[in-house]
């Protein structure tokens, strides 16, 4: 789960680094539009895991009354 969020912070880090360094280089779809989808896409990922730590650790449900 670490990784994704290093990568989702990685995409978001490339966003922010063509903006202040590299604006003349900029592509509207390489710097900008393929890394936000990414990092927003992981973070998703991300957020399904946590609410579903149990079925990710193979965790067998509680019982239902």
């Amino acid at each position: 789960m670490a990784i994704l969020v290093v990568q989702a912070v990685c995409s978001f880090a490339v966003l922010a680094y063509f903006r202040k360094n590299h604006p003349e280089s900029r592509h509207w779809f390489k710097t900008f539009t393929a890394p936000l989808i990414g990092g927003l896409a992981m973070l998703g990922v991300v957020v399904l895991l946590v609410s579903n730590m149990g079925a990710a650790a193979a965790r067998s449900p509680a019982p239902s009354c």
